[in-house]
């Protein structure tokens, strides 16, 4: 009798056990199971994207190199522009004439008096500079750099008769002199040179200093490449 009701007793805990268990809900287990594939699908869209945004950033980083090579290639191809395009007005005579206003200048740094930079520069089929204006004068200056250089001014036939080497009227053209020059100090300073911030300094002719000669560009030019030079 006691066997039995130990017996009983087991059965009715294995029954409360089997009730009282929580039950796995199969519309869970159902949903879990059908949200897979889109759960497969979102992740793959997303490795998808990654590996887009990585392409995306190679790619910019590919345009930018392009980019800085052909900057870099513009710069040269200006440079080589712009020598051509001196070389193509003043070039016929050397590549250190430099094109200004219709008129081509040499900057000869040898020393040389004045008298010999004046042959030098009529030997070149050219004379001494002669200044005609601000710009010019600007042109020069920034050329010149502190260093004396000859220009085709001077009053060796009489002097304080100033005298432009190509005829050019002293009185009524441009003067950019020193502060209290022309002053033939000590005598006979009847040759003109540039000087410090390029202004005009008279000395002697026998002294020696740089030369600039100038010439006009060659009425040869294209109309174009004379419109460029300033030729009119």
């Amino acid at each position: 009798m006691d066997s039995d009701i130990v017996v009983g007793h087991r059965r009715l805990e294995d029954e409360l056990m089997i009730h009282t268990a929580p039950k796995e809900s199969p519309a869970i287990t159902v949903r879990a199971n059908e949200s897979t594939p889109e759960l497969m699908a979102l992740q793959s869209k997303v490795q998808a994207m990654s590996s887009d945004n990585h392409d995306l950033e190679d790619h910019i980083s590919q345009v930018r190199s392009q980019v800085a090579m052909l900057s870099s290639q513009f710069v040269e191809m200006k440079g080589i522009l712009q020598k051509n395009a001196k070389e193509s007005l003043c070039g016929y005579l050397s590549t250190d004439w430099e094109a200004f206003g219709g008129h081509c200048y040499f900057f000869y740094q040898s020393e040389l008096n004045w008298m010999d930079a004046k042959a030098m520069c009529e030997a070149l089929n050219s004379t001494l500079a002669v200044i005609n204006s601000a710009q010019e004068q600007y042109f020069i200056s920034s050329r010149c750099k502190n260093e004396r250089y000859w220009i085709g001014l001077h009053d060796v036939n009489k002097e304080g008769d100033w005298e432009w080497i190509d005829g050019t009227d002293y009185n009524t053209s441009y003067k950019f002199w020193q502060e209290n020059e022309p002053n033939d100090y000590h005598c006979n300073e009847d040759c003109v040179h540039v000087w410090l911030k390029g202004e005009w300094n008279d000395v002697h002719c026998t002294d020696e200093c740089y030369a600039i000669c100038e010439t006009a560009v060659p009425v040869s030019l294209t109309p174009a490449a004379s419109e460029q030079a300033g030729v009119h």
